[in-house]
């Protein structure tokens, strides 16, 4: 990695990262104002029935408001977005072909970019955990257990998502085939941890092995967070193969 061409990057795109911010901010924001429309609904109570069955209703909005569907949509969008535009597009890859001149090695190049990705993700997560804190305590609840607990599964899935879009922005030519693939990731990661509590098709979301089979209520699971770790170094070495058979112009 080269330390030079990470804090370019940063330099470049810190305005997109902190429009990202912004938004992350503003939907805790908005699920602080909507807390005393909301929390009652029915609908809510339907949602958090199948998240955990067991949480109260306070705790259950916020889960299903901040670390659910927040974070995930968010800050997935973000990391999935931006993992795209790392290595799309005829300005970026002229630049990356014009780094390679030098001549710098493919493997630097393609590990600064993801080290960039990687830090941002990170930043962009722990931003989401203190604003959702911050409009918790505001609204006058107190926290709920093990929220922070998912911090560490929430970045890796956040990440993961990131490199999905950089392998498919490697690979694919049309931004709106990224836009169809994220929206059917997205369906993906939802869908099977949102059919039963406990049903074994949970194991099948991404979600599940951030959030666990009963979100705030149990420890960490190491076996989840290993396994996103698992599927976090297969994608970037997936999106490392990509990269090394690109051909730049």
């Amino acid at each position: 990695m080269r330390l030079d061409l990470f804090t370019d990057l940063w330099l470049e795109r810190k305005h997109r990262f902190a429009l990202w911010c912004i938004t992350l901010v503003g939907w805790s924001a908005a699920c602080a104002l909507l807390f005393p429309v909301l929390a009652d609904e029915i609908w809510i109570d339907a949602l958090v029935e199948r998240f955990n069955p067991n949480l109260d209703r306070e705790a259950g909005y916020w889960l299903l408001m901040l670390p659910a569907f927040g974070l995930p949509v968010f800050g997935g969008a973000f990391a999935f977005l931006e993992g795209g535009r790392l290595f799309k597009g005829q300005a970026v890859r002229h630049s990356i072909a014009f780094l390679l001149a030098y001549p710098l090695p493919r493997w630097q190049v393609y590990l600064t970019r993801l080290a960039y990705l990687s830090s941002a993700c990170f930043l962009l997560t722990v931003v989401g955990f203190l604003s959702a804190s911050g409009m918790i305590l505001l609204t006058g609840n107190s926290l709920p257990g093990g929220l922070f607990g998912l911090l560490p599964g929430t970045f890796l899935l956040v990440l993961l998502l990131g490199e999905v879009g950089v392998l498919i922005g490697i690979l694919s030519p049309s931004f709106w085939l990224d836009w169809l693939a994220g929206l059917v990731f997205l369906f993906l990661l939802f869908f099977p941890f949102g059919l039963t509590a406990g049903a074994d098709a949970m194991r099948y979301s991404p979600l599940f092995y951030a959030l666990g089979e009963s979100p705030l209520l149990g420890r960490v699971e190491i076996e989840n967070l290993l396994v996103l770790g698992l599927f976090c170094a297969a994608g970037g070495l997936a999106g490392g193969y990509a990269f090394e058979r690109l051909e730049l112009e």
